[in-house]
């Protein structure tokens, strides 16, 4: 888990550093855009939408720190980071306890039949212990999981909804209270 998070974080960094100096050669050195070769000036490099959607369907929260959305972005990137390790994590370790469940019901199973009393019932015990901690791994990766797909579905909204600087929107998904309530409001002016 470390790994992957380590190797998206350098995939983060090399997508999103990239700036063009501008001159005899086009080169990409830093996010600034560099034009001119007497007088230097810099300004922000920003994505096509396309291409920002395209980032935020790589990996959520890219697309929009592409756009220049750095603080929104971030929290999608690193909301979405946690949630995956977690739920990888839990994943992992459940796949494990698995089979020692499997394998402690299969000596079970064969205690019973023809070994201790005594010896069967530790066993049992045993493998109710191992099925209550599956149980609980079970619910850590699903409650890390559908946050994970939720944050993924969340980000490609916000972005395909991203409205460029200084224009009006057109459309929009926000947060509103509905008779009392929370909940989601999608709208879309004509």
């Amino acid at each position: 888990a470390m790994k992957c998070a380590l190797w998206i974080g350098f995939m983060v960094w090399f997508l999103l550093s990239p700036l063009q100096v501008r001159g005899q050669d086009e080169m990409f050195l830093s996010p600034l855009q560099v034009r001119g070769q007497d007088e230097m000036f810099a300004e922000e490099l920003r994505v096509s939408k396309r291409k920002a959607v395209f980032l935020s369907a790589l990996f959520p929260g890219l697309g929009q720190m592409a756009s220049g959305h750095k603080v929104k972005g971030g929290a999608l990137l690193f909301s979405e980071l946690l949630a995956l390790i977690v739920a990888v994590d839990a994943h992992e370790e459940y796949n494990t306890r698995l089979n020692v469940y499997e394998e402690s019901l299969a000596a079970y199973e064969a205690m019973r039949v023809g070994g201790n009393h005594g010896d069967a019932e530790e066993r049992w015990q045993e493998l109710n212990r191992i099925k209550k901690d599956l149980d609980g791994l079970h619910n850590r990766r699903l409650a890390f999981a559908y946050p994970a797909i939720g944050i993924y579905i969340a980000s490609l909204i916000d972005i395909a909804l991203l409205r460029e600087e200084g224009t009006a929107r057109k459309k929009g998904v926000e947060a509103a209270f509905i008779n009392g309530a929370p909940g989601v409001v999608v709208w879309k002016k004509f």
